[in-house]
């Protein structure tokens, strides 16, 4: 497994062939993978199942990461927060910021495609954080814009499947409101204390013009819908299955919004480097 540079205040990436750890790690043993993916066909669409959020921190296989369960968060040790604890892997030396803080010093890790970047080859990218507003002393690469719908410590996890057949992007969240309706979507542009820093959605083929608003652009075939509904226990998933690559360096973010659809109020953003094919 190729590591590169840090990236993700308290957002952990599980990558290739392994759970990436150091000291400090929480529940790093391999318990076993969540393979499921909801239903949905290739080709474009949204499958959904708002089961809670099974498993925790797991080796990987065949280059797909599995990520940990977002559990209730423990106590923070000296210098931590209780946003960014119970999370599963740390990242290395020094980047703890206490006991029970998981990957809260620099930004996380990002790594290189399990086998291979180009076609032929496949990646998974996973990437998990809990949200805190974009004032908190320790930042977070997931924000909150309205915590009566996406509460601080909310948690998400987001994870993108790349091989030769298409793009798969699986949206795992908890601590939502139970029975709300949420839209999600894929966007442009990274998260910033702004909830337009996100830029507009990511589409396979570019509206000319923008904003997008036409409903030839702007559909789930066309960009990546995660839209769900949060069960009894605010948790909630969605799968969006396309046969079509991401550009590199053009889909950045994952924004929810406070309703479902092309449309709503961003109420909440997580920075996730998507890779290109």
């Amino acid at each position: 497994m190729a590591v590169g540079k840090l990236a993700g205040t308290v957002a952990t990436v599980v990558l290739a062939v392994g759970a990436v750890a150091g000291p400090g790690a929480g529940a790093a043993a391999a318990e076993g993978l969540d393979r499921g993916d909801g239903g949905g066909g290739r080709g474009g669409g949204v499958s959904q199942d708002a089961s809670a959020i099974p498993g925790k921190v797991a080796a990987t296989e065949s280059g797909k990461a599995a990520a940990p369960h977002f559990g209730p968060a423990p106590d923070a040790g000296g210098g931590g927060t209780g946003a960014a604890a119970g999370m599963g892997t740390a990242v290395g030396p020094g980047t703890g910021a206490g006991t029970g803080v998981v990957a809260s010093g620099t930004e996380g890790v990002e790594a290189e495609p399990a086998s291979g970047a180009g076609p032929g080859g496949s990646y998974s990218l996973r990437m998990v954080a809990r949200f805190a507003p974009p004032t908190a002393f320790v930042p977070s690469r997931a924000m909150t814009y309205d915590q009566s719908l996406v509460p601080a410590g909310a948690g998400i996890d987001v994870e993108q499947r790349t091989d030769k057949e298409g793009t798969v992007v699986i949206l795992r969240a908890s601590g939502l409101v139970a029975g709300h309706k949420y839209g999600v979507h894929v966007h442009t542009g990274v998260c910033g204390s702004d909830p337009a820093a996100a830029g507009g959605h990511y589409q396979h083929v570019a509206d000319p013009v923008q904003p997008s608003v036409s409903a030839a652009y702007a559909n789930a075939d066309n960009e990546i819908w995660l839209d769900f509904t949060a069960d009894a226990h605010g948790a909630g998933r969605a799968t969006a299955r396309h046969d079509w690559h991401l550009r590199s360096k053009q889909a950045n973010s994952v924004v929810i919004h406070s309703a479902p659809g092309g449309s709503g109020d961003r109420v909440a953003c997580f920075t996730v480097p998507f890779r290109g094919w």
